[in-house]
């Protein structure tokens, strides 16, 4: 990918993100917040019995956007599992 494919990906990422939040200054306050922060991730093995992950798609009047998302096996919310990967 040259840096002109690069920037046209990130201006329509930021456009989407704008409609999505209402605004361009929304979406650029959000900015910090989705940045990825490696240093702080917590990994989850792909093995964990407690979950069940995967992509879905959702359509939108702009096109379809594509997640990760995962959830729990037993259908109760992620927080006993943050609980535990994330220390206190």
């Amino acid at each position: 990918m040259n840096t002109h494919t690069l920037v046209y990906h990130v201006l329509i990422f930021l456009e989407r993100l704008a409609q999505l939040v209402g605004g361009t200054t929304a979406a650029l306050a959000l900015l910090p917040v989705l940045e990825n922060n490696y240093a702080m991730a917590q990994s989850v093995s792909e093995q964990d019995i407690r979950l069940t992950t995967g992509t879905i798609e959702i359509p939108t009047s702009n096109g379809p956007i594509q997640t990760f998302v995962a959830k729990t096996n037993n259908g109760c919310i992620l927080e006993p599992l943050l609980q535990e990967l994330v220390p206190t």
